[in-house]
Protein backbone atom coordinates (compact mmCIF):
# COMPACT_ATOMS: atom_id res chain seq x y z
CA UNK A 1 0.00 0.00 0.00
CA UNK A 2 1.71 3.54 -1.40
CA UNK A 3 1.65 5.85 1.47
CA UNK A 4 0.26 9.39 1.16
CA UNK A 5 2.80 12.35 0.35
CA UNK A 6 3.52 14.28 2.65
CA UNK A 7 2.02 18.36 2.14
CA UNK A 8 3.12 21.01 4.36
CA UNK A 9 0.92 22.18 6.87
CA UNK A 10 -0.43 25.64 6.53
CA UNK A 11 0.25 28.15 9.75
CA UNK A 12 -2.78 29.85 10.64
CA UNK A 13 -2.46 33.62 10.72
CA UNK A 14 -3.15 33.86 13.81
CA UNK A 15 0.10 31.97 14.69
CA UNK A 16 2.14 33.80 11.92
CA UNK A 17 1.31 37.26 13.71
CA UNK A 18 1.54 35.79 17.79
CA UNK A 19 4.88 37.93 19.16
CA UNK A 20 7.56 35.80 19.95
CA UNK A 21 8.20 35.44 24.18
CA UNK A 22 11.70 37.25 24.41
CA UNK A 23 13.63 35.50 27.04
CA UNK A 24 15.55 37.74 29.64
CA UNK A 25 19.01 36.97 30.72
CA UNK A 26 19.59 35.66 34.37
CA UNK A 27 20.83 38.58 36.78
CA UNK A 28 24.57 38.16 37.40
CA UNK A 29 26.36 37.60 40.73
CA UNK A 30 26.02 35.50 43.00
CA UNK A 31 21.97 34.48 44.48
CA UNK A 32 21.61 34.52 47.98
CA UNK A 33 19.75 32.00 49.58
CA UNK A 34 16.69 32.59 51.78
CA UNK A 35 17.21 31.20 55.26
CA UNK A 36 14.44 29.96 57.20
CA UNK A 37 13.97 32.37 60.04
CA UNK A 38 14.90 31.30 63.62
CA UNK A 39 13.26 31.68 66.48
CA UNK A 40 15.09 34.32 68.62
CA UNK A 41 16.60 33.14 72.05
CA UNK A 42 15.59 34.27 75.02
CA UNK A 43 16.86 37.41 76.83
CA UNK A 44 19.55 36.72 79.65
CA UNK A 45 17.97 36.17 83.14
CA UNK A 46 19.80 37.42 86.33
CA UNK A 47 20.21 33.92 87.01
CA UNK A 48 22.30 33.62 83.75
CA UNK A 49 24.19 35.87 84.27
CA UNK A 50 25.84 34.90 87.94
CA UNK A 51 26.05 31.69 86.13
CA UNK A 52 28.28 32.37 83.75
CA UNK A 53 29.91 35.14 86.21
CA UNK A 54 30.44 31.99 88.98
CA UNK A 55 31.91 29.94 86.36
CA UNK A 56 34.49 32.54 85.07
CA UNK A 57 35.33 32.98 88.47
CA UNK A 58 35.89 29.34 89.29
CA UNK A 59 37.89 28.98 85.74
CA UNK A 60 40.33 31.95 87.17
CA UNK A 61 40.71 30.27 90.66
CA UNK A 62 41.34 26.85 89.01
CA UNK A 63 43.88 28.62 86.90
CA UNK A 64 45.90 30.45 89.30
CA UNK A 65 45.40 26.97 91.45
CA UNK A 66 47.60 25.34 89.01
CA UNK A 67 50.20 28.34 88.05
CA UNK A 68 50.47 29.67 91.34
CA UNK A 69 52.12 28.10 94.26
CA UNK A 70 52.12 31.14 97.11
CA UNK A 71 48.30 31.50 95.65
CA UNK A 72 47.66 27.59 96.84
CA UNK A 73 49.20 27.83 99.50
CA UNK A 74 47.15 31.06 100.82
CA UNK A 75 43.70 29.37 99.57
CA UNK A 76 45.43 26.60 101.66
CA UNK A 77 45.54 28.54 105.15
CA UNK A 78 42.08 30.00 104.54
CA UNK A 79 40.62 26.35 104.53
CA UNK A 80 43.04 25.60 107.28
CA UNK A 81 40.89 28.71 109.33
CA UNK A 82 37.74 26.99 108.91
CA UNK A 83 38.59 23.20 108.71
CA UNK A 84 41.58 23.78 112.04
CA UNK A 85 39.26 24.17 114.60
CA UNK A 86 36.59 21.94 113.39
CA UNK A 87 38.13 18.67 112.63
CA UNK A 88 42.04 19.74 113.44
CA UNK A 89 41.12 18.09 117.09
CA UNK A 90 44.26 20.09 118.00
CA UNK A 91 46.64 18.21 116.28
CA UNK A 92 46.35 15.05 118.53
CA UNK A 93 44.34 12.37 116.02
CA UNK A 94 45.92 13.16 112.65
CA UNK A 95 44.32 10.14 111.27
CA UNK A 96 40.93 11.17 112.56
CA UNK A 97 41.56 14.36 110.46
CA UNK A 98 42.44 13.17 107.24
CA UNK A 99 39.78 10.91 107.26
CA UNK A 100 36.50 13.10 108.38
CA UNK A 101 38.31 15.53 105.48
CA UNK A 102 37.49 12.87 103.33
CA UNK A 103 34.35 12.67 104.75
CA UNK A 104 33.47 16.43 103.93
CA UNK A 105 35.45 16.77 100.68
CA UNK A 106 33.10 13.93 99.14
CA UNK A 107 29.63 14.93 100.72
CA UNK A 108 30.63 18.53 98.76
CA UNK A 109 31.34 17.07 95.08
CA UNK A 110 28.98 14.56 95.64
CA UNK A 111 25.84 16.91 96.42
CA UNK A 112 27.22 19.53 93.83
CA UNK A 113 27.32 16.24 91.22
CA UNK A 114 23.74 15.15 92.25
CA UNK A 115 21.70 18.63 92.43
CA UNK A 116 23.28 20.04 89.25
CA UNK A 117 22.76 16.43 86.87
CA UNK A 118 20.04 16.03 85.27
CA UNK A 119 19.33 12.03 85.81
CA UNK A 120 15.88 11.79 83.81
CA UNK A 121 17.82 13.78 80.87
CA UNK A 122 21.12 11.28 81.10
CA UNK A 123 18.73 8.28 80.87
CA UNK A 124 17.20 9.56 78.24
CA UNK A 125 20.40 10.24 75.72
CA UNK A 126 21.77 6.69 76.79
CA UNK A 127 18.95 5.02 75.79
CA UNK A 128 18.92 7.29 72.42
CA UNK A 129 22.36 6.45 72.02
CA UNK A 130 21.88 2.86 72.18
CA UNK A 131 19.07 3.14 69.75
CA UNK A 132 21.28 4.72 66.97
CA UNK A 133 24.40 2.52 67.77
CA UNK A 134 21.43 -0.35 66.59
CA UNK A 135 20.34 1.17 63.68
CA UNK A 136 23.80 2.51 62.39
CA UNK A 137 24.96 -1.30 62.88
CA UNK A 138 22.09 -2.70 60.90
CA UNK A 139 22.51 -0.05 58.08
CA UNK A 140 25.98 -1.01 57.94
CA UNK A 141 25.08 -4.77 57.85
CA UNK A 142 22.49 -4.28 55.40
CA UNK A 143 25.28 -2.59 53.31
CA UNK A 144 22.73 0.59 53.05
CA UNK A 145 24.65 3.86 52.54
CA UNK A 146 21.61 6.29 52.86
CA UNK A 147 20.71 4.57 55.52
CA UNK A 148 23.97 5.31 57.14
CA UNK A 149 24.35 8.46 56.29
CA UNK A 150 20.81 9.21 57.71
CA UNK A 151 21.77 7.74 61.50
CA UNK A 152 25.05 10.05 60.88
CA UNK A 153 22.48 12.83 60.56
CA UNK A 154 20.71 11.79 63.61
CA UNK A 155 23.59 11.88 65.91
CA UNK A 156 24.66 14.72 64.92
CA UNK A 157 21.46 16.10 65.88
CA UNK A 158 21.04 14.60 69.13
CA UNK A 159 24.72 15.43 70.11
CA UNK A 160 23.68 19.36 69.23
CA UNK A 161 20.59 18.90 71.03
CA UNK A 162 22.37 17.75 74.40
CA UNK A 163 25.23 19.46 74.33
CA UNK A 164 24.92 21.20 77.22
CA UNK A 165 23.54 17.98 79.16
CA UNK A 166 27.25 16.90 78.46
CA UNK A 167 28.99 19.63 79.79
CA UNK A 168 27.05 19.91 83.09
CA UNK A 169 29.09 16.84 85.02
CA UNK A 170 32.13 18.61 83.69
CA UNK A 171 31.40 22.31 85.18
CA UNK A 172 30.57 20.25 88.16
CA UNK A 173 33.80 18.91 88.16
CA UNK A 174 35.61 21.84 88.15
CA UNK A 175 34.06 22.95 91.37
CA UNK A 176 35.04 19.84 92.73
CA UNK A 177 38.27 19.47 92.11
CA UNK A 178 39.23 22.89 93.36
CA UNK A 179 37.72 22.46 96.34
CA UNK A 180 39.48 19.14 96.76
CA UNK A 181 42.44 20.60 95.55
CA UNK A 182 42.63 23.16 98.22
CA UNK A 183 42.05 20.62 100.59
CA UNK A 184 44.54 18.19 99.95
CA UNK A 185 47.35 21.01 100.21
CA UNK A 186 45.84 22.66 104.17
CA UNK A 187 46.22 18.49 104.60
CA UNK A 188 49.50 18.09 103.55
CA UNK A 189 50.73 20.89 105.34
CA UNK A 190 48.80 19.60 107.88
CA UNK A 191 50.56 16.46 108.05
CA UNK A 192 54.59 18.38 108.10
CA UNK A 193 53.17 19.93 110.88
CA UNK A 194 51.91 16.71 112.90
CA UNK A 195 54.61 14.80 111.89
CA UNK A 196 57.48 17.96 113.62
CA UNK A 197 55.50 17.89 116.88
CA UNK A 198 56.77 15.65 119.43
CA UNK A 199 53.45 15.37 120.98
CA UNK A 200 51.83 13.63 117.35
CA UNK A 201 54.86 11.69 116.43
CA UNK A 202 53.55 8.42 117.96
CA UNK A 203 50.30 8.99 116.26
CA UNK A 204 51.62 9.39 112.89
CA UNK A 205 51.62 5.43 111.84
CA UNK A 206 48.65 3.04 111.01
CA UNK A 207 48.76 -0.51 110.00
CA UNK A 208 47.67 -2.17 106.88
CA UNK A 209 47.47 -5.76 105.92
CA UNK A 210 50.61 -5.81 104.18
CA UNK A 211 52.76 -3.52 106.87
CA UNK A 212 52.26 -3.08 110.81
CA UNK A 213 53.92 0.41 110.59
CA UNK A 214 52.90 2.69 107.87
CA UNK A 215 54.10 6.86 108.40
CA UNK A 216 51.63 9.15 106.63
CA UNK A 217 54.25 11.59 106.05
CA UNK A 218 56.11 8.68 104.10
CA UNK A 219 55.64 8.46 100.10
CA UNK A 220 55.36 4.95 97.71
CA UNK A 221 53.81 5.82 94.46
CA UNK A 222 51.77 8.42 96.19
CA UNK A 223 51.90 10.44 99.49
CA UNK A 224 50.60 7.99 102.45
CA UNK A 225 48.07 10.79 103.53
CA UNK A 226 46.32 10.89 100.36
CA UNK A 227 45.96 6.90 100.11
CA UNK A 228 44.51 7.29 103.47
CA UNK A 229 42.20 10.08 102.84
CA UNK A 230 40.75 8.02 99.84
CA UNK A 231 40.45 4.61 101.87
CA UNK A 232 37.28 6.72 103.12
CA UNK A 233 36.45 9.28 100.58
CA UNK A 234 35.83 7.22 97.42
CA UNK A 235 33.68 4.53 98.90
CA UNK A 236 31.47 7.45 101.33
CA UNK A 237 30.87 8.86 98.08
CA UNK A 238 29.95 6.11 96.58
CA UNK A 239 27.36 5.08 99.35
CA UNK A 240 26.48 8.45 99.29
CA UNK A 241 25.61 8.72 95.56
CA UNK A 242 23.71 6.02 95.70
CA UNK A 243 21.12 6.91 98.45
CA UNK A 244 21.03 10.56 97.17
CA UNK A 245 19.48 9.04 93.37
CA UNK A 246 17.54 6.25 95.50
CA UNK A 247 15.83 8.75 97.99
CA UNK A 248 15.46 11.83 94.65
CA UNK A 249 13.54 8.70 92.23
CA UNK A 250 11.47 7.78 95.40
CA UNK A 251 10.44 11.18 95.74
CA UNK A 252 9.94 11.44 91.64
CA UNK A 253 7.51 8.23 91.57
CA UNK A 254 5.75 9.27 94.33
CA UNK A 255 4.84 12.57 92.63
CA UNK A 256 4.52 11.15 89.32
CA UNK A 257 1.43 8.30 91.25
CA UNK A 258 -0.03 10.99 93.29
CA UNK A 259 -0.69 13.02 89.90
CA UNK A 260 -1.84 10.34 88.17
CA UNK A 261 -4.13 9.99 90.92
CA UNK A 262 -5.39 13.09 90.98
CA UNK A 263 -6.58 13.09 87.42
CA UNK A 264 -8.10 9.46 87.74
CA UNK A 265 -10.36 10.86 90.26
Amino acid sequence: MAEPPLTARKVPKEDEDAPTAKVLPLPKGEIEKVEPSRPAPPPRTFKDTLKTFVNSLVLTLIILYLLNGEFRLTLAGGAGAVLQPIIGFEGTLPIATLLTAGVITSSISTALAHFFTDYIKQARMAEQNRALQKLSFDAMRAKNPKKVERVAEMRKKMQGDNVGQMWAPMKMMGYSLLIIGVIFVWMGQFVIHSAGTYETAGRMFFAVPWAWRVSLSGLSFLPHYILLYSLLAIPFGMVMRRLLRYFTFKKRLAAIAAREAAGSA
